[in-house]
């Protein structure tokens, strides 16, 4: 079951393109991807933490994770 709320998704969406509407099971699917992103860098960022003795993860942690997961996310 999905853990983020769907109006602040469906908000996110569309808030570069203000004339578009997301559906329902479009959001829904967008919420089920991002929850898997969420996982999946979550558990990296573990990983170096744990790697580096810590139990906190860090804002380099994810930073770090993002980039080993092949994704260019900077802005």
């Amino acid at each position: 079951m999905a853990e983020l709320p769907i109006a602040p998704v469906k908000r996110l969406a569309k808030s570069k393109d203000r004339d578009i509407r997301i559906g329902d099971t479009a959001a829904a699917v967008l919420i089920e991807k991002t929850e898997k992103f969420i996982e999946l860098v979550s558990i990296e960022a573990s990983s170096l933490a744990r790697y580096a003795g810590r139990k906190t993860i860090n804002e380099t942690d994810i930073r770090t994770a993002v980039s080993k997961l092949g994704l260019n996310l900077s802005q």
